[in-house]
């Protein structure tokens, strides 16, 4: 028998059924139907939660890992860095009030944060435009209106919710530095699609959620399709991942917004502050009707993502390119029910 995990429904969370008057635990589990709605490579949804009574630990689901694609789990722990975030916006919304202890155990490098709530309430100001952006952010796989740029104030916004530790956004906004960063977004692509160690493995993780977990009777069309095209990227003919590369050069050249994910080091530490960081300001962009669109590849190449490094004039290390823009609305992705993260 099948027991589907994963589902579109955890999108439906309702902030007004938060269990004001219940306690902290189941608080605290509510917390999560947010916290599961956070962005991941590939959507791999590489987290876990364990509440004891007051207190709420995040793992790092290391059976998510895709060795091929993230052999050091780079994007696994950028992932729960955006979990994190959801969890602090959402909490910060119901006024909850806690400490954190960052890696409180050596011999378990996969339980990142243990957030201890407090008997306190706190007024967070106007924290409610990003909680209000967690269940409507998606990803888009769509082109962006070509004419419409974004308001000037939007970069100087998205600084003020968040001071990341060793991460920081850098905006690609000088028309030569895009064309070089285009251009090798063109040759990742076509690398990336002739490796059939990287192919098949996405192949894998994407047929595991469709049937593994049901997911070809709950109406989600799109990642079965995704999956039936990437079988003819395994095979001799390019034609079809030359033409997506293409693609993608051209979306970047017209997006409004090309951003970089970047950090100080390069370890767990910074992957997760990177993750917080991007998902703040994901979730500010969201606010403002915009969506955004990731070019993985770059990142996900070694010495493309040295390259990238180069043209920005950056001793920093990139983690995630991406771009931004006005257009459709990406669809929702399935996601794990709060039951199945819970350890």
């Amino acid at each position: 028998m099948i027991i589907k995990s994963q589902s579109l429904s955890v999108w439906k969370v309702r902030e007004k059924d938060f269990p004001v008057n219940q306690k902290i635990n189941n608080q605290l589990k509510f917390l999560l139907r947010y916290a599961i709605l956070a962005p991941s490579g590939h959507n791999s949804q590489p987290w876990k939660f364990k509440i004891d009574e007051n207190k709420l630990q995040v793992w790092a689901d290391l059976e998510q890992s895709r060795k091929e694609i993230d052999p050091e789990n780079r994007e696994l722990y950028i992932s729960v860095g955006c979990a994190i975030t959801n969890l602090e916006v959402a909490a910060k919304n119901f006024g909850l009030v806690w400490e954190e202890n960052w890696w409180p155990q050596a011999s378990t490098p996969n339980l990142v944060i243990e957030m201890e709530f407090l008997n306190a309430k706190r007024n967070y100001g106007e924290i409610g435009v990003l909680f209000g952006a967690i269940n409507k952010r998606s990803t888009s796989r769509e082109k962006f209106e070509k004419d419409k740029e974004v308001d000037a104030k939007f970069y100087k916004q998205s600084e003020t919710w968040f001071k990341a530790n060793g991460a920081d956004i850098r905006w690609v906004k000088r028309n030569e530095e895009k064309e070089k960063v285009a251009d090798l977004v063109a040759e990742a692509q076509k690398i990336w699609f002739r490796s059939k160690k990287l192919t098949e493995e996405l192949e894998f993780w994407l047929k595991k959620d469709i049937t593994d977990l049901g997911l070809q009777k709950s109406g989600v069309v799109s990642l079965n399709s995704f999956s039936l095209n990437l079988k003819s990227f395994l095979g001799s003919e390019f034609k079809d991942s030359d033409e997506k590369a293409e693609r993608d050069k051209r979306w970047l050249l017209e997006a409004p917004l090309v951003g970089v994910l970047m950090t100080k080091n390069d370890n767990l530490r910074s992957w997760v502050e990177a993750g917080r960081k991007y998902q703040y300001i994901c979730l500010w962009a969201t606010s403002q009707n915009l969506h955004t669109g990731y070019f993985n590849s770059v990142a996900e190449l070694p010495k493309k993502r040295a390259q990238l490094a180069l043209i920005l004039n950056q001793k920093m290390w990139p983690q995630l390119l991406f771009r931004m823009g006005y257009g459709k609305r990406g669809k929702l992705s399935p996601r794990k029910n709060v039951a199945a993260v819970l350890i």
